[in-house]
């Protein structure tokens, strides 16, 4: 883990202001969209793999978040 005792404060820091800004109401694919550029800017030498990493998070989330959102909408009509 030498990468990241380079880089650790750099990422902390990007993790808060994730965290600050989605206790703000920025909508979280924002969030996510920033962290994958932070990663692609602080590991350019492996650009691609962070980018990919980020698409696919974004994606899960996407879809676990849509997925949450029919269940609410399925138990509302239900009651």
């Amino acid at each position: 883990m030498r990468v990241l005792a380079r880089e650790r404060g750099v990422f902390a820091g990007a993790i808060v202001v994730a965290a600050a800004c989605g206790a703000l109401g920025v909508p979280i694919d924002f969030v996510l969209f920033g962290l994958t550029l932070a990663g692609v800017g602080l590991f350019h030498h492996h650009a691609m793999q962070v980018a990919l990493s980020g698409l696919t998070i974004r994606q899960v989330a996407s879809t676990f978040a849509r997925s949450t959102l029919s269940l609410r909408s399925a138990r509302s009509e239900v009651t």
